[in-house]
C-alpha cells in the first residue's frame, strides 16, 4: 500500500477515474480480485473524505444562517435552503473548505490488469505500450488521467491507434 497522498481538486478526478475502473472491473470481469479489492477500498476511502467535506459544509451553513428570535433557523424559498447572514463570508469560508488539503489512501492497482490483451495495445515496433505506464507498475495520481481515458475507451467499447493497425495486418 501506498503511503497516504495529500490531494485538493484532485478528488473530483480520482472519483471519476476509479468509479470507471470500478465499472470496468464489473462489466469487463477483471481476472484479479485483489484489483477489485484495491478499487473498492480506494472509492471508500474517497467516500469517507467527501464526508468529511460535506459535514464541514453543513456546520458552516448552519453557522452563517440567519436566525429568527426564537433562535431558530430562517428558511430560504426552498424549504431545504437557508438563508444566510452574511453570503459572501460563507463563500470564502466554503472554498477554504474546499481548497483544503486531504488524505486519501490510494490503494494501487497493477497497470496491467486494467489491459484486455497487452497485445492489442502494444506498438509493434517498440513493444512499448502506447500511452500507458509501463504495465508492471502501479496506478498511482500521475497515471489516473492516462488511466481514465483508456478505461472510458475500454468500457464504451472503442478502439485504439493500435488495434487498427493490429486488424490491418
Amino acid at each position: 500500500m501506498e503511503k497516504p497522498k495529500k490531494i485538493t481538486a484532485a478528488i473530483r478526478d480520482l472519483v471519476s477515474a476509479y468509479t470507471a475502473l470500478q465499472v470496468l472491473t464489473e462489466k469487463r470481469g477483471l481476472p484479479d480480485s485483489v484489483t477489485s479489492l484495491n478499487v473498492g477500498m480506494t472509492m471508500r476511502s474517497l467516500r469517507e473524505v467527501q464526508e468529511d467535506s460535506a459535514e464541514a459544509h453543513k456546520f458552516l451553513m448552519d453557522s452563517h444562517a440567519k436566525r429568527d428570535d426564537d433562535g431558530s433557523v430562517v428558511r430560504g424559498a426552498d424549504p431545504s435552503t437557508v438563508q444566510l447572514e452574511d453570503p459572501q463570508a460563507f463563500l470564502e469560508e466554503s472554498r477554504d473548505i474546499l481548497q483544503k488539503e486531504r488524505e486519501v489512501k490510494i490503494w494501487p492497482i497493477p497497470v496491467s490488469k486494467l489491459l484486455v490483451s497487452r497485445k492489442s495495445t502494444t506498438c509493434p515496433r517498440c513493444k512499448q505500450l502506447t500511452g500507458m505506464p509501463d504495465p508492471e507498475s502501479y496506478a498511482t495520481l500521475v497515471d489516473l488521467g492516462i488511466l481514465y481515458e483508456v478505461v472510458e475507451q475500454k468500457v464504451r467499447g472503442e478502439t485504439t491507434d493500435g488495434d487498427a493497425e493490429k486488424k490491418d495486418d
